[in-house]
């Protein structure tokens, strides 16, 4: 079996695995911004360039 179907099959059996609640949803949702936030202060804080 090739490497692709190896992990398509693994993948299939972690979709069976999955929680799809839109509660869950959510709270990845409100982590977003503060996600962005975080990334651009990084970027700017390691490149020192403005973020645009």
């Amino acid at each position: 079996m090739i490497d692709y179907e190896k992990f398509r099959l693994a993948l299939t059996h972690l979709e069976r695995q999955l929680d799809y609640s839109d509660t869950k949803a959510q709270h990845a949702l409100t982590l977003t911004e503060p996600f962005l936030r975080d990334a651009i202060r990084l970027y700017q804080t390691l490149s020192r360039q403005t973020w645009r």
